[in-house]
């Protein structure tokens, strides 16, 4: 259509203008995904992996979990790992699981070109009780399901796609906090949500402990990890893991750990979640 003095109607520019910013944008929108994507581009490093059981026999068929974007088995108990690089010092997390013996989880760096792993031939694995409407006093949690006592402060903090619950371990009362200008900072958190994945222990957090221990953790038909540990300066720490759900704490004294503890001790899986 044209306007009496021959030009195009206001429409058809506006139409034509309109185009030409929609094919802008897209352009800009593909130009930025390929920046980005050149930006997150994984930067990896291999090693090699000798994984035999405590009697020094080589194992098959063991499952590699944690910052590992690539393997190959070369040999009975020998693997080739591609792992992606976090960034120094300590960068990554590899654990080591095999039907019949208890799990290892150890932290490593880009330096490691050789990693020796000994499974220790043990019926470790945990398989919480399904969870009932009525099983538990004051139940919080998804899938992972535990009784909260009523003495423990409870918060709720909600993000777009994870949702965390923390467990205060109550040392202090409400008046001693006043009078004593402390507060209790010893928590235990419950995270789950859609995005959320499977999480694994620092490798910090790893490297700086004494002692850890290891067990597969299946809860209804979700399979994951409990792993706890004492650091060396005397406080405590543990992480039950199960795909988009987390439990943990960290830098406890003896008796919060023990506290929290006896919470995660009424775990109950609930398969309808």
């Amino acid at each position: 259509m044209k306007c009496r003095n021959g030009h195009p109607s206001a429409i058809s520019w506006i139409r034509t203008a309109s185009l030409k910013f929609i094919v802008l944008n897209v352009l800009l929108i593909i130009s930025s995904l390929e920046t980005l994507s050149a930006q997150v581009k994984l930067k990896t490093f291999s090693i090699r992996c000798n994984i035999v059981s405590d009697s020094g026999e080589p194992l098959s068929d063991v499952a590699i979990t944690g910052n590992v974007t690539a393997q190959t088995k070369v040999s009975t108990g020998i693997y080739s790992l591609s792992i992606w690089d976090k960034g120094p010092p300590l960068c990554c997390v590899l654990r080591f699981s095999h039907d019949g013996y208890q799990p290892v989880t150890k932290a490593i760096n880009a330096k490691t070109e050789t990693l020796d792993v000994v499974l220790r031939r043990a019926h470790t694995k945990w398989i919480p009780p399904d969870y009932s409407p009525g099983d538990l006093d004051n139940p919080v949690g998804s899938r992972m399901k535990i009784s909260i006592p009523t003495e423990a402060d409870v918060r709720h903090d909600h993000d777009v796609d994870v949702s965390t619950l923390i467990i205060t371990y109550p040392r202090w009362t409400p008046l001693e906090q006043a009078t004593r200008g402390i507060e209790n900072d010893e928590q235990m958190k419950v995270i789950s949500g859609a995005l959320l994945g499977f999480s694994m222990p620092s490798p910090d957090q790893l490297a700086s402990s004494l002692e850890t221990i290891d067990r597969d953790l299946v809860c209804g038909d979700a399979e994951g990890s409990d792993i706890r540990g004492q650091t060396k300066d005397g406080k405590m720490w543990r992480s039950l893991s199960i795909f988009n759900e987390t439990i943990r704490y960290k830098g406890a004294s003896p008796e919060a750990a023990d506290f929290f503890d006896s919470i995660i001790s009424t775990l109950h899986c609930d398969r309808n979640r």
